[in-house]
Formats: C-alpha cells, sequence, structure tokens
C-alpha cells in the first residue's frame, strides 16, 4: 500500500521524470518465493517485507550521495530527493575528490549529531582507514561500517522509546523499528558521515542485507548454471522438479551434463517415477534468482522448510506439494509427465 501511495503520487513521478534517471534493482526474494499460512488463507511475505527496498541518490558516476531505507511516505522520499540534488550541486562546486568527499560528510555529520553519532565513531575508529585512502575503501571496512550504522540506529531508537513501551516488547520491536524508513534516517546519515560519495556498488549488498535482512540475490556461477540447466531442460520436454529446501547446503555447479538432487525420497514409487524428471535440490534464494532470470511467475511456499516444485514437458507450472509422504506428490508428478 504505501508504495502504491508513495509512487502514485504526481509530485513523486513528477520529480522522476524530469530530474532523476531511475534505475530499479530487484535483489531479494520476497516478492517472487512467499509463505503462505493455511489458517489466514492469506501468503505472509517474509520478514521485512514492508520495508524491503532502499533508495540510493547517486552521482551520474554512481557514487552515493543520499539513501533511504522502506517505504517512505511521499513527503519523506522527496524531501529525501531534495538533499541528494542540495548535495550534488554542492559537490559539483568542488573540483577535487576530497573536498567533495568532505562536503557530503559534513552535512550528514550535521544531520545525524549527538552522542549515538559519537558512538558510531567510536566504532568506527577500531577499523577506520587511513584518510589518505578514502578514495579506495576496502569491501570490510563498508561492512563494519554498515553494521555500525545499524547498531547506532537502534541505540538511538531504544533510547527515544524507552519511556513509551516496557522493556520487554521494547527488545522485540525495537529490532524491526531499525528497520523502518521512516525512522531510518540516522542510519544514512552514520554511513554517509563515514564513507561519503562511496561507490553503490561497494555498499548496496550489505546495505540491503542489513536493511531488509534477506539475502542479495547476487549473480553467481552457480546462479548461472542454474538458470542454463532449466532452459536447457525446458528444451529437451523434461518435466522439471525443483526440492526447495530452506537449510543452506554445500553444492557442486549445476551443468548441463549433471544433475543435482541431494535430497532422496524414501518413496520407492516416487523414486522410481523421478527417473523421467530434470530434479535439482535448491534454496529458496535460489529459486527466487531462478524466477526472476527465467520470467517466471512467483511462488508461494508452505511454511515447511522443504517443499516439492514442479514443472511440466512444457515448462508450464503445475504445483507445490509439502509433503514427501503420501499420494499428491506422485500424482502431481504424473500430471507433470503427460
Amino acid at each position: 500500500m504505501w508504495a502504491e501511495t508513495t509512487f502514485g503520487d504526481p509530485r513523486v513521478s513528477e520529480v522522476w521524470r524530469r530530474r532523476f534517471e531511475v534505475v530499479c534493482r530487484q535483489h531479494g526474494a520476497s516478492t517472487l518465493v512467499k509463505r503462505h499460512v493455511p489458517k489466514r488463507e492469506k501468503s505472509l511475505r517474509h520478514i521485512g517485507q514492508s520495508d524491503n527496498v532502499v533508495f540510493y541518490f547517486c552521482t551520474p558516476d554512481a557514487h552515493v550521495l543520499h539513501l533511504a531505507t522502506g517505504f517512505l511516505p511521499a513527503d519523506k522520499l522527496l524531501n529525501a530527493a531534495a538533499l541528494a540534488e542540495r548535495l550534488l550541486r554542492e559537490t559539483q562546486l568542488e573540483h577535487e575528490s576530497l573536498r567533495q568527499k568532505q562536503v557530503v560528510r559534513d552535512w550528514h555529520v550535521w544531520s545525524s549529531g549527538g552522542k549515538h553519532l559519537l558512538a558510531f565513531q567510536r566504532r568506527c575508529a577500531t577499523r577506520r582507514e587511513k584518510r589518505t585512502n578514502v578514495a579506495n575503501w576496502n569491501a570490510q571496512y563498508v561492512n563494519h561500517v554498515v553494521a555500525a550504522a545499524a547498531e547506532g540506529h537502534v541505540e538511538e531508537l531504544r533510547a527515544r522509546f524507552a519511556n513509551h513501551w516496557p522493556s520487554g516488547v521494547l527488545k522485540r520491536t525495537i529490532p524491526r523499528l531499525g528497520q523502518h524508513g521512516e525512522l531510518g534516517t540516522s542510519f544514512a546519515h552514520f554511513i554517509l558521515s563515514e564513507i561519503p560519495l562511496v561507490p553503490l556498488d561497494l555498499l548496496d549488498r550489505t546495505c540491503f542485507e542489513t536493511v531488509t535482512g534477506l539475502p542479495y540475490l547476487s549473480i553467481t556461477a552457480r546462479r548461472k548454471a542454474l538458470y542454463g540447466w532449466f532452459v536447457t531442460s525446458r528444451r529437451l520436454r523434461k518435466p522439471i522438479m525443483f526440492v526447495i529446501d530452506d537449510q543452506p547446503f554445500e553444492a557442486p555447479l549445476v551443468n548441463e551434463l549433471s544433475e543435482l538432487l541431494i535430497w532422496q525420497p524414501k518413496n520407492s514409487a516416487v523414486q522410481q517415477r523421478l527417473a523421467d524428471f530434470a530434479a535439482v535440490q535448491v534454496t529458496p534464494g535460489e529459486l527466487a534468482a531462478l524466477i526472476q532470470d527465467a520470467g517466471l511467475a512467483p511462488v508461494t511456499l508452505s511454511r515447511n522448510p522443504r517443499n516439492w516444485l514442479l514443472f511440466d514437458r512444457q515448462g508450464d507450472y503445475i504445483d507445490v506439494v509439502v509433503q514427501e509422504h503420501g499420494p499428491r506428490l506422485l500424482d502431481t508428478m504424473d500430471l507433470a509427465c503427460e
């Protein structure tokens, strides 16, 4: 609802159209792989779904001027955009990289302020790189800064709401509030006061995973191989089975000559039918990446840690089965083979 209200606001669309080049990246699994709650008869999205977006406002060469987390109301998003435009103008008045960084750093230091900024700076000081190297921050340092910013923001929220809720409620609620877009401003200011104008590609993954709690669906050799395996299996008109397991597992690369199925069915009839299938075991994140790469429809899984997802010989979706035992998996496999 927030997304529709914010992006449907004519002021936002006008600003995007006239003053920004908008690029969308989809990294998370929650909109592609959901969980079903039968008692409520509706899909339950991944925890953090309402906030699983990060807005980066960048220079033309993709260095971060400002960022905002979560689905913001239109007014707050417009304020963030206006700040980014102001910072861009001010950096363009400077002609040296270090002076441009100092402009961005100074603004975010001034905006965050207070004792929480000092605590954040102390955390960063343990790994802070020399100022002569600010143009080439390493990934470990950036990860440390983001983690310290998240910790500092949570402490700030804890102090802000200490008089509003009992300690037990506060303990449960603060981690969730730490990801909330409308309360996440200091998180951005902390990060960019320490690593101003950081390259987007260096910040994107760790910031996304910290804010959303979702795995970042990066382009890996296994992701490419899974896509190739799926396309080849569909071209060969083989029914396809995905065994979706929540637990990470060590797995070799999948390729056209080698299929992977770490899980092995106990049902002898399923074992026998399985010989007709192209079958592979994946995590929910890997499934989401494949859905994105292959242009498939989003999938709703059960709350069970293991699901069986089947496609027919034409590559059309058949069903998700939630139990290996019983006739349903075998019946669905028969249907996929027709």
